[in-house]
């Protein structure tokens, strides 16, 4: 049996000096490609939870090469990182020199289960080190260890596989993949960890999260504001992320902890109260019968700049709160600066906001926590605001039937919120440029309509709607033009109908899904990695969609099964289609697609078996049809069985059909 010192101080070897290093921390024996995929995944999953403010000690376990302690390092962050090989210290330290920020990184060798630096940390993190102790007491003595070093007040954040049921097969002897019951297991002394249970489990090596956000409950009390607030220590039902989150309590006194499965998306709300006095003006008459949802009992006219005073924003918004009956509330004004956010829309008859011509900037700049504008108010509709550089929400929707049109969203942490249990929220005729996320929506809202707006520039996604489980919401993204998001779509468990939009540029995916999506006539052009990435799906439809010029992919399907990909029309991509790892139960089926002048392969499938037929491949530099059994260094075969019926079209590649397979490299290659 391997010794993991051993299994680890080998594969850094290996792997360690190569490229970004990935191979030695990811998926040693996958192409490049999904490694590539694994990293973006795990930045989004945790890229929130390592947002610190600068001079914040850290401590990274299991840090290996020091891809997560650079980053934190160069936001500032003291960092100390200890791993169980030599080499993976040796290369932290020499790839943090490179970087220029050694002075930031101090990298130790050393072991979990016997760590004892003598001192806390106010953030304790770890990526996948928990699943590669897999003996019980050794596990538990390295929860126990991690605990004790982390600050009173503050946090723990690791990132593991947990299954939902016992999935032997995949353990190794440096692997193994705990259930949400076992974590849940440990005892007083030790973490107790909570967990809301995830549907499929990781590969032994390649635990791949999916997307994260900081948790929003659907207590509104719980609901933390920001990064900068602890997660609280109690668990809360609800809490949306693909796969288990397990909050972890009783860590230290005044000690938050978080274990993040596999993968884990989470994200945050906010609930705001506020009191002040109404300015009523007469209403105006309207020059033509206005539609039916604009039409109001009482209309208030809002024309003082100021944050506060008659004739302001604010105190038309109490006003609209006491009166009885449907309220309008017509801007005037063409600038507005807030100090602090508005009060809460809470009218039971609902409120039409509106800013006719050119619309009116509201500034939150100065605004330091909660959402700029707080819908609870049932049928309201909000159109002609430009909102500006929120913290956290440009708009929180709370209530049913509320529509957002014609608004813009510049700089804001979020430019839309919509709670759980909101229903029929219609967002169309907007635009959302340079957010960290465009749109948000909890577990639990439905019939979200987002229609023929226009994003760009997103830091972390444009649309951001995930599920801890399947969930009885539903999404429909229609029409849309998104540019140069980082992520376009991260569509997590939810069902979800996306067609006809355009999406150009993307950095890392125009669309991240999960579950049952539809995609159905989408065009995507010159993405920087991959076009469309379907991961873990069951039952998805990609249909008629257009994948153009994506460096590495233009179809991933990943570990997914009875998934239709069907009448595409994919050319210039890396990879045209690629299938890597069935899901168990339903093949896939691969169908009527174009796939024609690919850079590398046409349809490229490692250790899945789909169904192929009716397709037209033709013109791709390397093999039309490459067909690989995958061979990990230390676990059985997984063989690549395709259906390939004659009716598929291959012509003009330079190989039409290969196949093969991609073992696990046996021999360390020399160093750079």
């Amino acid at each position: 049996m391997t010794s993991p010192a051993v299994y680890w101080e080998e594969r850094a070897r290996r792997f360690s000096g190569r490229g970004a290093g990935l191979q030695a921390v990811c998926s040693y024996g996958m192409p490049a490609f999904y490694n590539r995929a694994i990293d973006v995944a795990q930045r989004l999953a945790l890229g929130r939870w390592l947002r610190v403010p600068p001079g914040t000690e850290v401590l990274d376990v299991g840090c290996g090469i020091g891809r997560w302690s650079r980053m934190l390092a160069r936001r500032g962050a003291h960092v100390t990182g200890i791993d169980l090989s030599r080499t993976m210290v040796e290369e932290a330290r020499r790839r943090a020199s490179l970087a220029g920020i050694a002075s930031k990184c101090a990298f130790l060798e050393g072991d979990l289960v016997t760590m004892d630096l003598g001192r806390t940390f106010p953030l304790v993190f770890g990526v996948t080190v928990l699943q590669h102790i897999v003996d019980a007491g050794p596990f538990e003595e390295a929860v126990a260890r991690l605990a004790r070093h982390v600050a009173p007040g503050g946090r723990l954040v690791l990132l593991e596989a947990a299954p939902t049921h016992s999935w032997n097969e995949r353990d190794s002897e440096i692997f193994r993949a705990r259930t949400v019951e076992e974590y849940a297991g440990l005892r007083p002394g030790r973490p107790s960890l909570r967990g809301a249970h995830r549907r499929r489990s990781a590969a032994p090596q390649d635990p791949v999260p999916a997307l994260s956000r900081p948790p929003a409950s659907a207590d509104r009390r719980c609901r933390p504001r920001g990064p900068d607030v602890p997660v609280p220590s109690r668990g809360g039902p609800g809490r949306p992320g693909l796969d288990p989150e397990l909050l972890a309590q009783g860590v230290r006194p005044g000690a938050r902890a978080m274990i993040l499965s596999r993968p884990h998306p989470i994200y945050p709300g906010a609930a705001l109260a506020f009191a002040l006095v109404a300015f009523l003006e007469r209403p105006i008459a309207a020059v033509r019968p206005a539609p039916p949802e604009n039409k109001t009992a009482v209309q208030i006219l809002v024309t003082n700049e100021k944050d506060t005073g008659p004739g302001s924003l604010r105190w038309a918004i109490f006003a609209a709160d006491r009166a009885q009956g449907r309220v309008g509330i017509e801007i005037r004004s063409r600038r507005i600066v807030l100090e602090t956010p508005l009060p809460p829309v809470l009218n039971a008859a609902g409120v039409v906001l509106a800013a006719p011509g050119e619309g009116v900037e509201i500034d939150g700049r100065s605004v330091p926590a909660g959402a700029l504008l707080d819908i609870d108010s049932p049928g309201s509709v909000v159109s002609g605001l430009k909102l500006k550089g929120a913290v956290r929400q440009g708009i929180l929707v709370r209530s049913s039937g509320v529509a957002l049109r014609g608004l813009t969203f510049t700089e804001c942490e979020e430019g839309v919120h919509v709670l759980a249990g909101a229903q029929a929220v219609t967002i169309e005729g907007s635009t959302f440029d340079q957010n960290r996320t465009g749109v948000g929506v909890d577990p639990g809202a439905s019939r979200i309509a987002i229609h023929d707006n226009s994003f760009r520039k997103h830091d972390r996604a444009a649309v951001w709607a995930v599920s801890s489980s399947p969930s009885p919401g539903s999404v429909s993204i229609l029409r849309n033009r998104f540019e140069e998001d980082r992520m376009s779509l991260v569509l997590i468990n939810v069902p979800a109908r996306v067609e006809d939009n355009r999406f150009l540029r993307p950095v890392e995916a125009a669309a991240y899904l999960t579950g049952a999506p539809v995609l159905l006539g989408n065009r995507v052009d010159a993405g920087a990695s991959v076009g469309i990435y379907i991961a873990a799906a069951d039952g998805a439809r990609i249909e008629e969609n257009e994948v153009s010029n994506c460096l590495a992919v233009g179809i991933l399907l990943r570990q997914s099964r009875n998934t239709e990909v069907r009448r595409n029309r994919l050319f210039g991509n890396g990879y045209g289609i690629a299938v890597v790892l069935d899901g168990k139960g339903a093949p896939n089926v691969i169908a009527d697609n174009l796939v024609l002048s690919q850079r590398v392969d046409g349809l490229f499938m490692l250790g899945a078996s789909p169904f192929v037929h009716d397709n037209r491949i033709l013109g791709n530099r390397q093999a039309g049809l490459r067909i690989l059994d995958y061979i990990p260094l230390r676990e059985p075969r997984v063989a690549a069985l395709p259906v390939v019926r004659d009716t598929n079209v291959l012509k003009d590649n330079h190989w039409n059909e290969l196949r093969g397979e991609y073992r696990e490299p046996a021999e360390a290659e020399p160093r750079p």
